[in-house]
């Protein structure tokens, strides 16, 4: 990714929690901070739309999983927000035990991450957090 970090510095995944906690939208990628506005009513609707036909395929197939809509994902460093995001089912509720604040899932856990290409938005969308 070409971007610099912006402010002159390079951010952090706390960083990027603390961002969350004051209501923005912020992902990170190779230090650099991405914010972004909250998505399209159309982008939202397709998330959904999609996230329902995968919860029913899942159950259908008698698949254990939860599909989560807009939940973080931390790799290294990066954290990103895929638009949707296929768990298995044991790795959810794991989580869900744990006492610890699991405002992120790790990648090992991923099964599909999908990120919906935004007009604008091709190249972070398509290219740079495919990368990831």
């Amino acid at each position: 990714m070409s971007s610099l970090p912006a402010f002159g510095r390079v951010w952090t995944p706390e960083d990027v929690l603390a961002i969350h906690a004051g209501g923005r939208r912020a992902e990170l990628l190779d230090g650099a901070l991405l914010l972004s506005p909250a998505p399209s009513r159309r982008h939202q609707m397709v998330c959904r739309r999609l996230a329902v036909l995968l919860e029913a395929a899942a159950e259908d197939a008698r698949v254990d999983c939860v599909v989560y809509e807009n939940i973080n994902v931390r790799q290294d460093d990066d954290f990103t927000r895929p638009d949707v995001v296929v768990v298995a089912g044991a790795a959810a509720r794991a989580g869900e035990e744990s006492d610890e604040d699991d405002v992120w899932l790790d990648p090992e856990h991923v099964l599909l991450a999908v990120e919906i290409v935004s007009p604008g938005q091709a190249g972070r969308d398509g290219v740079d957090k495919l990368e990831k």
